[in-house]
């Protein structure tokens, strides 16, 4: 898995994600269907993820082979930094409707979701990485 490939997923999936989203605002998904915020929040969580590994492998000083603790870590930091921003954006613009229990306990699921989508992301990533197709750094795969 390279810098390219990392670059491709990610945008296919904030694709994915905007369209789910751009649908569920126009067809009231969200509110005819109080777990449709659930498997967003975890595509968030996945895309968030790949945000921090490619942040990771982007950086020039990380010695390479990636430790797998490095890719979780980043993959699971990357999720709780943009979750928390995205829950911040929500409150600050007053959409914080909740469905099923209160304000604390969605915010608290979205996390978890969140985190959930990172983890996924970074087994993917370490199955890719397992198979003989070695992590490059940003340096190496724009050399090739």
């Amino acid at each position: 898995m390279n810098y390219n490939k990392i670059i491709f997923y990610g945008l296919s999936l904030f694709l994915l994600i905007g369209f789910l989203h751009l649908n569920a605002v126009v067809f009231f998904l969200y509110w005819e269907y109080w777990w449709f915020d659930i498997p967003m929040h975890f595509l968030g969580g996945a895309f968030a993820g790949l945000v921090g590994i490619f942040l990771l492998i982007k950086e020039k000083n990380y010695q390479l082979p990636l430790p797998k603790t490095a890719i979780f870590l980043s993959s699971i930091f990357g999720a709780i930094f943009i979750g928390a921003v995205w829950e911040i954006y929500e409150y600050v613009t007053n959409q914080t409707f909740v469905m099923v229990g209160t304000y604390r306990f969605d915010v608290v699921k979205d996390m978890v979701f969140d985190v959930l989508g990172s983890l996924a992301t970074a087994v993917i990533v370490l199955r890719a990485y397992g198979k003989g197709a070695p992590l490059k750094s940003f340096e190496e795969s724009k050399n090739g």
